[in-house]
């Protein structure tokens, strides 16, 4: 038996509390008792720290260096297996061979420099549209507040299909569209901090659904599932072959390995490119309530586990649709501890 055996989630969304869940549930109908899932976070009261084996708090204040020192001594002492990373990705993907060399399987992009050119919207659209994979919509990029008024005095007289679109803006690198707006007749904070350095896309603000196709690119494999963001808090979940395709190709074409997310919008009948998140997304715990366990199928893989009944059985399941509705439940935290700001707000209030 491999001496390490355990799972680790380090700092990641409030949603990683589904997929740990998810997993955990997976794993004990698999009888794998022996594997413990750990999870860290900066925040003591991480609403994930109450479903896994055991958590951990990290540093908030860190350099990248010192991170993979953390990390890596982190997995030796846990007896790390399998790390589903979200913090510092870019930074830990530049080490993978350490941490194969403690026997530890990092589940990330395994192409440094091809993450970190994923993360370049500009560049990513770019290359897409040359290879006809994917219609790419139209955008400018925006150094200063002078090119953001001429762009969007351009982007105005775009002809069909983005006439009389309204417009809207985020950075060229962004983490879950935190930056993304609507442009009005407002002033946004956001253009304060546009730069040669930290540039702004600015583009038609299109008008269709949102699709997210949550992927896995193993060694001999390929799932794909999709995710149609209906609006509220109501998600169709679709095996589809067309969608399942294209984000192979997509994939091929890049050359990205491990979970990655492929998301596109729709606009006046085609379907448009917006990113690639070279991570799971926020939202899988949705594709595994479907039925589709896309982290636990990437476990199985890296650890050398066969993952081709799953694969099979996707595949049949092409055409199928699972309706999905989302509702808020309170969690029990492990703790009773509070920040010293939430204590100093609560006496304020007084």
């Amino acid at each position: 038996m491999h001496l390490n055996t355990n799972i680790w989630f380090n700092h990641s969304f409030s949603t990683t509390y589904n997929t740990i869940q998810q997993l955990r549930r997976a794993l004990r109908a698999a009888r794998l008792k022996e594997v413990s899932i750990l999870a860290s976070n900066t925040d003591i009261n991480s609403v994930y720290s109450g479903v896994c084996d055991a958590f951990y708090v990290e540093p908030s204040e860190i350099s990248e260096e010192d991170y993979v020192k953390y990390a890596l001594k982190f997995c030796k002492e846990h007896s790390i297996r399998v790390m589903f990373p979200t913090r510092y990705r870019e930074i830990l993907a530049k080490h993978l061979e350490k941490f194969r060399k403690i026997g530890t399987e990092v589940l990330v992009q395994d192409n440094a420099e091809l993450l970190e050119m994923l993360e370049n919207k500009q560049k990513c659209m770019n290359m897409l549209k040359e290879s006809g994979l994917c219609k790419i919509h139209p955008f400018e990029v925006v150094h200063n507040l002078s090119e953001f008024n001429e762009s969007c005095n351009k982007l105005k007289t775009l002809s069909e299909p983005f006439d009389d679109c309204k417009l809207c803006m985020k950075f060229n690198q962004d983490v879950g569209a935190t930056s993304f707006r609507v442009i009005d007749n407002t002033k946004s904070s956001i253009l304060d901090k546009v730069s040669d350095d930290k540039p702004l896309l600015v583009m038609p603000y299109l008008e269709g659904i949102e699709v997210s196709i949550d992927s896995y690119m193993g060694k001999d494999t390929f799932f794909a599932i999709t995710r149609y963001k209906l609006g509220g808090r109501r998600t169709l979940v679709e095996w589809n072959e067309e969608f399942y395709n294209l984000s192979k190709k997509v994939a091929e074409f890049f050359g990205i390995t491990g979970l990655y997310n492929l998301q596109l919008k729709g606009h006046r009948g085609n379907w448009y490119f917006l990113e690639i998140n070279t991570r799971m997304a926020g939202g899988i715990h949705k594709t595994v309530t479907a039925g589709v366990n896309i982290p636990y199928i990437a476990y199985k893989d890296v650890i050398g586990l066969s993952v081709k009944a799953d694969e099979k059985e996707l595949k049949s399941n092409f055409g199928k649709r699972v309706h999905l509705s989302q509702i808020e439940t309170p969690v029990m935290l492990d703790t009773t501890t509070i920040s010293e700001k939430d204590e100093e707000n609560i006496k304020l209030s007084l």
